[in-house]
């Protein structure tokens, strides 16, 4: 399949003006599981200059499907997709380096982390409660055609009512693609749905990093959050 993909599929006329211009050492494709890196990749090794390729994240190899072409060095997010790289697809050991999640450095710099109080102020939330952020999720409806409704608040919440949960409050963040499925008893509960789908700008990235750093139980189902 990688021979057939490589010889049979040629896109060479959407890159040469882009190489012809700037004349790039070394070509980085940033998620070796998009078009636009597959035939950015081939048309460097093609030409010889050295490649590198990164996954997205770390379930693409058994999630996303196959790895259509080789670069000369590939970046992975653990070491567990070492082997995963290796016996799904064929690639050598070698040539792998692990590096962890570089869109997430942000959460270790101080410079982006706010106090609780900050953070509540901004939406309207209670600092002196214990915060269960519940990352709502896509599998049921991408699978089975079943929305995600927020059945699972619903019960956190009469949990709360009954005393079993005590001092807490549950905060909603919809998946970027299936908020308007939360049901109406769901939403009575702070619904932080900051950014336009998938598109998070620096300030959205950083509400997003700081409630899961102030969240004391963060619930992920079916969710790109995890």
């Amino acid at each position: 399949m990688r021979l057939a993909e490589y010889h049979i599929f040629r896109e060479d006329g959407l890159w040469k003006a882009h190489f012809d211009k700037y004349k790039p050492a070394v070509v980085f494709g940033a998620g070796m599981i998009a078009e636009e890196d597959i035939t950015m990749v081939k048309y460097a090794q093609r030409h010889g200059i050295p490649t590198v390729g990164m996954m997205r994240s770390w379930d693409n190899f058994t999630s996303k499907g196959f790895l259509c072409i080789h670069p000369d060095i590939l970046l992975v997010q653990n070491r567990s997709m070492i082997r995963e790289a290796a016996d799904l697809n064929s690639f050598p050991e070698n040539r792998i380096r692990v590096v962890g999640f570089p869109r997430w450095d942000h959460y270790l710099d101080p410079a982006w982390h706010m106090s609780k109080e900050e953070f509540a102020d901004k939406f309207n939330l209670d600092p002196r409660k214990r915060w269960i952020a519940y990352f709502g999720g896509g599998l049921l409806l991408g699978l089975f055609n079943l929305p995600e409704t927020g059945d699972h608040v619903s019960m956190l919440n009469r949990a709360i009512q009954r005393g079993e949960i005590v001092n807490a409050c549950i905060i909603i963040r919809p998946h970027p693609s299936y908020t308007q499925y939360l049901s109406e008893e769901a939403r009575k509960n702070p619904v932080l749905a900051f950014g336009k789908g998938w598109d998070f700008m620096f300030d959205e990235l950083k509400l997003l990093l700081n409630l899961v750093r102030l969240s004391d139980v963060t619930l992920n189902l079916g969710s790109t959050m995890a």
